[in-house]
C-alpha cells in the first residue's frame, strides 16, 4: 500500500486577500492532489495594505491546508528579500515533515526549494505555467543562473503544455526529464446543460490585458460581424472589462456587448452554458483553462493558435487561427453563428476533458510523479 505522502505546495501565485484570482489555477492542481494525498500551501505575498511587517493567515479549504505570509510592501529589492525570507522561515514553523515540494514558480521561489532540497533531502517537483517564458523577455543573468539550478536538481518537470517545457529547454538551454501535466477542469462543476438561446451569443473571458488577449482587435470583429448578423451579443467578463466601454462605443457596439466584473468560479459555468461559442483572440498564451471549461460545458471555441492550446484542441471542437487575423476571425464567427452542437457532441466535448485535464487524471499523473520522486 502507498504512503499517503505529504505534499508541499510552494507557490509565487495563489489566491489572497491581495489578488483573490491569482494563482487559481495553481490552487485547482492542489485540490486535485488533495483527493489522494495531505497537501499544504505556502504562499508569500506584498500586501500595501499591511500595517505590518508579517501577517500568517491559515486557512482548511477544499481539503488544502494554506498558509499565507503578507509582508509589509517594498520598493527596496534588499529589504524585500529579506522580509521573504523572514516569511518563509515562519511559514516552515507551521508545518514540517514534507514527503515532496511540489514547486510552482522557477523564480525566485526555487530558491526555497533549493534550501529544502539541499538541507532537509525533500526532493522537488516542478510545475510551471506563465506565459512569460513564451513572450520575447530577456531574463537577467542571475535569474538565468538560478533558474537552470532550479530545473537541474528538480526530481521531474512538469509543464503544463510541451509547448512551454520546450520553450523554456531552449531558453535556459537545458533539458531535464519532464511530464506533461495539463491545467485542471473540475468536470463535476463544468458539464453541459443543453440550454437553448435566443441569439447567438458569444462569450470571452480574461484578465482583460490588451497586449495580451488582444482586446481591442476583438471588438473590432465583432464590429464587422455586426454588418453582416444582427441577432447577437457578446459578452466580456474581466476585472476591468469596463475600460473598454469607450471602445465598444466608438464601434457602435454599445447594445450589443454586456460587460461583467469578477464572478466567483462557481458561477462561470452557468455563465459559459449560456454562450454559443467562446472567443479568445489572444497574441500568446499557454494552456488557458477557459478554453478547457468551455469544452467541458460542450461549448465550441474560436481560438488563436498560440503557445500550448493546439495540443489539447481536438479539430472538430472549434476553430483555431491565426494571431492579429481579423479576417480568420470574422470567417469563423460567420461559419458558428449556423452551427449549433448536438447534446451527443457537447457530452462527447465534456469526456475528452474528463479524462485528459478532469481531476482524476491529473491526480494520477501527479501521483506517479511524486512517486518517482521519493529516494
Amino acid at each position: 500500500m502507498k504512503k499517503k505522502l505529504h505534499i508541499l505546495f510552494l507557490c509565487g501565485w495563489y489566491p489572497s486577500k491581495v489578488f483573490e484570482t491569482n494563482g487559481d489555477f495553481i490552487e485547482r492542481h492542489a485540490v486535485a492532489v488533495a483527493k489522494k494525498y495531505k497537501v499544504t500551501v505556502f504562499h508569500i505575498v506584498s500586501n500595501p495594505n499591511s500595517k505590518k511587517k508579517l501577517e500568517i493567515i491559515s486557512e482548511l479549504k477544499n481539503g488544502v491546508q494554506s498558509h499565507i505570509a503578507y509582508i509589509n510592501a517594498s520598493k527596496n529589492p534588499f529589504l524585500k528579500i529579506y522580509l521573504f525570507l523572514i516569511a518563509f522561515l515562519k511559514l516552515l514553523k507551521k508545518e514540517s515533515e514534507f514527503d515532496v515540494v511540489h514547486l510552482n514558480e522557477l523564480y525566485p521561489f526555487g530558491i526555497f526549494s533549493l534550501y529544502l532540497k539541499w538541507i532537509q533531502k525533500i526532493p522537488f517537483v516542478i510545475t510551471e505555467h506563465s506565459t512569460s517564458y513564451l513572450t520575447n523577455s530577456r531574463f537577467p543573468f542571475f535569474q538565468r543562473q538560478i533558474t537552470r539550478l532550479v530545473l537541474k536538481n528538480s526530481a521531474r518537470f512538469c509543464p503544463v503544455s510541451y509547448n512551454l517545457g520546450k520553450t523554456i529547454f531552449q531558453k535556459f538551454n537545458i533539458h531535464v526529464p519532464d511530464t506533461i501535466v495539463p491545467n485542471v477542469v473540475n468536470t463535476d462543476l463544468f458539464y453541459p446543460k443543453f440550454e437553448t438561446l435566443e441569439c447567438f451569443t458569444m462569450l470571452h473571458i480574461s484578465s482583460m490585458k490588451n497586449e495580451h488577449k488582444n482586446i481591442s482587435g476583438l471588438l473590432k470583429t465583432v464590429s464587422e460581424f455586426s454588418k453582416n448578423y444582427a441577432n447577437f451579443k457578446l459578452i466580456l467578463l474581466g476585472e476591468s472589462s469596463a475600460k473598454y466601454k469607450k471602445e465598444a462605443a466608438d464601434l457602435g457596439l454599445t447594445s450589443k456587448i454586456e460587460f461583467m466584473n469578477h464572478i466567483p468560479h462557481e458561477e462561470v459555468p452557468n455563465l459559459i452554458n449560456k454562450a454559443s461559442i467562446f472567443l479568445l483572440f489572444s497574441n500568446f498564451e499557454n494552456l488557458p483553462c477557459v478554453i478547457l471549461e468551455s469544452f467541458s460545458c460542450g461549448i465550441p471555441v474560436i481560438s488563436t493558435d498560440v503557445g500550448g492550446i493546439k495540443e489539447f484542441f481536438p479539430s472538430d471542437f472549434g476553430k483555431l487561427i491565426q494571431p492579429k487575423d481579423t479576417t480568420q476571425l470574422l470567417n469563423a464567427l460567420l461559419v458558428f453563428k449556423d452551427i449549433s452542437f448536438s447534446n451527443e457532441k457537447k457530452i462527447k466535448m465534456h469526456e475528452f476533458v474528463k479524462n485528459t485535464c478532469g481531476e482524476e487524471q491529473v491526480s494520477r499523473l501527479f501521483d506517479e510523479v511524486y512517486q518517482n520522486a521519493l529516494p
